[in-house]
Formats: C-alpha cells, sequence, structure tokens
C-alpha cells in the first residue's frame, strides 16, 4: 500500500485530471454566448462560451510545430534547451489567439443574422473561452496525471459518444427536421454490435502498436549481461509505430476526394478519374497504395538520419556511416508494422460510422488511457518524480534515458503512447 502523502498526492492529481474537464462540461452547459437563448445553446453546442472547442489550440501548435520541423534554423529550438522550447511556446500562444479570433468572427457572422447578436461580443467571447480552455489544459498537464490536451480532447470524445444519440435527437427536434431522419441513420442491435466489435479490434491493435512506447530503456547483451549504453542504443534507433504518425490514415481519403471536388468546379480532367475511383475495388487498391506511399514517405521525413546523428554527437557517440545504415534498416523494419496498423484502422471505419465516430478518435481516446495508465504506475511507485524535460521527438527519447540511465539516473515517460502515435503531429503531448 502506497504511503498516506503519496496516495494524497495521487489522489490530488487524479481529481484534476477528471475534474477539470467536467468543469468545463458545466461551462459549457450554462454558459452561453451573449444575446443567445440557452435552450438554444443546449441544442446546439457550438453556442456555448466554449463553441470553438480545441480547434484553435490544437491547429496553432501544429502549425508552429511543424513550421519549426521543417525550417533548419527553428529546428533546434524544439528540442535544444528550455529557452528554445520557451519560445516555440509564446509562438503557440499567439497563433491561437490570432486562430481564435479568425473562427471566432466567422462563427459569430454565421449567428448574427440568426439572433441578431453583436459580432464583436460573440467573437470576443468565443476567443475568451479558447483562452480558458488553454489555461486549464496547462493546468492538468502541470498538476494532473496526463497532458491537459489530450485529457480534455478525449473527455469531450467521452462526452460525445455518449450525448451524441440524445444531441442529435435534439438537434432534430429543434430544427424541425425528426421526420426526414432516414432508416439508414437509425443504430440498430446489428449495427451497434458491429461498431462495438470494430472498436475491439482498434483497442487490440493500438495496444500491439504502442506497447512499447513507455518501456524501460533496460535491455540486455548478447551474454545476458544488462546495458543501458545509450550508444549501443543509437546504434539502432528505436522507430515507433506507426512510424509516419496516423497521418496517412486522414490524408489519403481527402486526397482521392480531391478528384470529386475539381470535377464540380468544371475542370473535366478529373472527371474520368472521378468515374474510376466509383469501382470501389479502385478506390479501395488507389486508398492502400496512397496510405502506404505516405506512411513511407513520412517516416523518413520524421525520422531524419541528420538530426539523429545530431542527437547522437551531443551525447558523445560517433555517428557514422554504420549508424545512417542501422536508421534506414531500422525505418524500413518500422514500415510494415506501421502499414498493417494503419490498414487495420481503415478497415473498421465502416463498423465505427454506425457509431458515427472515426478510427482516429478511438485509437487516440486508446491511447490517452495507456497514458494515463501508465502515469497512475509512476505516481505509486517510490520516489518523487521531478519533470525536467518536453522532448518532441518519439525516436530521442529512449536514446536519452539511456543516456541518463548511463549517469545512474532513472526516468521515467509521460505522454509516450500519444507522442508514438501522432509524433510532430500532436507537440501538445509531450
Amino acid at each position: 500500500m502506497a504511503p498516506p502523502t503519496k496516495l494524497g498526492s495521487l489522489i490530488t492529481r487524479l481529481s484534476i485530471t477528471l475534474g477539470a474537464p467536467f468543469a468545463l462540461f458545466l461551462g459549457e452547459a450554462y454558459l452561453t454566448l451573449p444575446e443567445v437563448p440557452a435552450e438554444n445553446a443546449g441544442a446546439a453546442p457550438g453556442l456555448s462560451l466554449f463553441g470553438l472547442g480545441l480547434a484553435p489550440i490544437i491547429g496553432a501548435y501544429v502549425l508552429v510545430e511543424v513550421v519549426a520541423f521543417l525550417v533548419p534554423s527553428w529546428s533546434r529550438l524544439r528540442h535544444g534547451n528550455p529557452e528554445g522550447r520557451a519560445k516555440l511556446d509564446r509562438a503557440v500562444v499567439f497563433t491561437t489567439i490570432a486562430l481564435a479570433f479568425a473562427l471566432g468572427l466567422h462563427h459569430a457572422r454565421t449567428l448574427t443574422p440568426r439572433f441578431q447578436a453583436s459580432v464583436a461580443i460573440i467573437t470576443i467571447t468565443l476567443v475568451a473561452g479558447v483562452c480558458i480552455q488553454f489555461l486549464v489544459a496547462q493546468l492538468i498537464s502541470r498538476q494532473g496525471l496526463l497532458n491537459g490536451f489530450v485529457t480534455i480532447f478525449a473527455a469531450n470524445f467521452v462526452r460525445d459518444l455518449v450525448e451524441g444519440p440524445r444531441a442529435f435527437r435534439r438537434w432534430l427536434s429543434a430544427t424541425g427536421m425528426s421526420d426526414l431522419i432516414s432508416p439508414e441513420a437509425i443504430l440498430t442491435p446489428a449495427k451497434l454490435t458491429m461498431g462495438l466489435f470494430a472498436i475491439g479490434v482498434v483497442a487490440l491493435a493500438t495496444w500491439i502498436a504502442l506497447r512499447d512506447a513507455a518501456r524501460n530503456v533496460a535491455k540486455a547483451d548478447a551474454d545476458g549481461a544488462p546495458y543501458r549504453s545509450d550508444r549501443k542504443r543509437a546504434v539502432a534507433p528505436m522507430i515507433p509505430v506507426p512510424s509516419g504518425s496516423l497521418w496517412p490514415l486522414s490524408l489519403a481519403p481527402s486526397v482521392l476526394a480531391m478528384p470529386q471536388m475539381f470535377a464540380t468546379w468544371g475542370l473535366t480532367s478529373f472527371q474520368s478519374i472521378e468515374q474510376a475511383l466509383l469501382d470501389e475495388r479502385v478506390f479501395a487498391l488507389a486508398l492502400f497504395a496512397l496510405t502506404a506511399g505516405t506512411t513511407w514517405v513520412l517516416a523518413r521525413v520524421l525520422h531524419r538520419p541528420a538530426e539523429l546523428a545530431d542527437l547522437v554527437e551531443r551525447l558523445g557517440a560517433k555517428a557514422d556511416d554504420t549508424f545512417r545504415e542501422q536508421t534506414r534498416a531500422s525505418i524500413q523494419a518500422a514500415f510494415w508494422p506501421s502499414l498493417l496498423f494503419i490498414t487495420v484502422l481503415s478497415l473498421t471505419g465502416f463498423g465505427l460510422g454506425h457509431l458515427r465516430v472515426s478510427s482516429v478518435l478511438v485509437v487516440t481516446l486508446i491511447a490517452a488511457m495507456l497514458d494515463l495508465a501508465h502515469s497512475l504506475r509512476i505516481e505509486m511507485r517510490q520516489g518523487d518524480w521531478v519533470s525536467i524535460w518536453q522532448e518532441r521527438r518519439a525516436t530521442a527519447v529512449p536514446v536519452l534515458r539511456a543516456a541518463l540511465a548511463d549517469d545512474g539516473i532513472a526516468t521515467e515517460t509521460r505522454g509516450a503512447h500519444i507522442l508514438n502515435l501522432m509524433q510532430v503531429f500532436a507537440p501538445q503531448a509531450p
């Protein structure tokens, strides 16, 4: 049994992790936009104080992180020192406010004809709601068990999954469209069973892919002796699965939808491609090829040998041609498991569609649950853990932990499952 002080700390952290999102739910239910009747906000969550959700925050994080990843002069800021990371965090704050104003202004202009409300007041209110969510997420990250943004995102997903059917019916009733609902949209027991089975498959695939994300750095030599050498770990880098992140799962269908969009614009050269993609076999083959290609390209871009070599040399090891060959071999070895994982998520999308959720949402929730379980195990172990660094490169985490272990410093990771899953596209998950 844990000592009382440790148990008290665990209860406090768990209360913050679970209580802060609940407070946001209450705010969404009772804090409506100015000049918007409360009953309308109940039928449409977009009319509440937090109507913009996390979109401006997540968009700002991804935008700043991707730019820093691609621009050489900014790349060192991602992992060079705390001061560099602080500069990027400040850029995220300003970008978040700018995106919130842009999205809030658009949202306000769509509401004013209906409610005769002030565009300026609604815009400022929506921006304030985004800022409140940002501060609450920071509180959870510092005092809770999970990253705050991931916690709020996962909590919103669970809320939508539970409230989805009732909210959908309220919206139909409020808009007078109840009689227009088609039989195909009704969730039958067979569709529910198929959806739950798909969730089970996604959960199993996610656990297999991410089961080693937060494992201990200690391994064994050929003679059975333990080692914790950053040099040995760096010579054969550990490429996470999925090696190209989850991005191909969303990117490939979006690219295949472009011919139809271009055809509707009157570009006749795309009509033949649109007609070809109407064949299910052609579409499936194109989807698989595009997903595989995107996974391969992103794996090589996200795990650049030059960046990994820079890390190894800064740790005092030698990054020679052998290191680069091993890096390429590790990327190739992780490709097929990554492609299999992405393919399984694509195939389960049909079953999840009956529940009106996507594979990306389900797998993100499962990864958040794995991170929570790991954080709980860390809290129950002996010793007081101190946060020392936010490392955004999934491949660098085991190398740095091995280097610290060489100096006799025990380490654990937080958010490793989300980080392995999204990588550079989840900069809000350290």
